[in-house]
């Protein structure tokens, strides 16, 4: 069995593979515009992010039927894209969607 290290930073890897490939998108904003054009598989969100955003982000995703899973932090994300404050990552390529939620089966 795999230990839960060596899974989270397979996770890692496959989020850095789909924003090389151009395939994730981030913050609130571009989920719902995404979202409502039908152009989101998957959206992810830290662990740490407001109850306000969690809510809209959830009802947003039943509405379009998008998939939500939480994961990591913000900080985490911040260092791995290099960017501040990032909460809401979305998936815009099936494959790279069914593999990360392959991952926590």
């Amino acid at each position: 069995m795999e230990n839960n290290d060596s899974l989270t930073d397979r996770k890692i890897n496959m989020l850095r593979l789909a924003h090389k490939a151009g395939k994730l998108k981030f913050g609130t904003d571009a989920f719902i515009k995404l979202s409502n054009l039908k152009k989101v598989d998957l959206v992810i969100l830290a662990e740490d992010i407001s109850e306000n955003s969690e809510k809209k982000i959830n009802n947003v995703a039943k509405k379009t039927h998008v998939k939500v899973l939480k994961f990591l932090d913000k900080e985490k994300y911040g260092i791995i894209f290099n960017r501040k404050d990032t909460g809401v990552i979305s998936f815009q390529d099936r494959g790279f969607s069914e593999a990360f939620c392959r991952m926590f089966l």
